[in-house]
């Protein structure tokens, strides 16, 4: 950046893209949620051991290595990261966020245990998907 006038380094710096993250972190799983399993019968989710380890080194990476206010990052883990919490948190930070300009970068982390649709449509199956904390 060339510094030959305050209206260039000001035009400079608004015209750099900005950086948006959300992190999702579930460890431990709601242990009165049932999954059923490969042999069909329903189970506690175990713990998805290292998620949080993940999301904290995703974070250190975006505040440390990229210069990433810590405003512009918001993290839900474990109890915060229930369904409702988790599409409240996308919607409000990466969706409908007035502060976000065209060019920003949106980045989206989760960790945590997922999972495949079975037979629920057809269209779907085999899909995979990541499961919230009451999921």
């Amino acid at each position: 950046m060339r510094l030959t006038g305050s209206v260039n380094v000001y035009r400079e710096l608004e015209l750099t893209p900005r950086f948006w993250a959300l992190i999702v972190t579930v460890e431990n799983y709601a242990l009165n949620r049932l999954h059923p399993t490969e042999e069909g019968r329903l189970a506690p989710h175990s713990p998805a051991l290292g998620a949080g380890i993940d999301g904290d080194k995703t974070y250190r990476y975006l505040i440390e290595d990229l210069h990433v206010p810590e405003s512009n990052i918001i993290r839900l883990q474990d109890q915060q990261a229930t369904r409702a919490g988790i599409i409240s948190a996308f919607k409000s930070h990466l969706v409908d966020n007035e502060n976000i300009r065209e060019g920003d970068a949106l980045f989206f982390h989760y960790s945590g245990h997922g999972d495949r649709v079975v037979n629920v449509w057809r269209s779907l199956d085999g899909q995979g998907l990541w499961r919230s904390l009451d999921g």
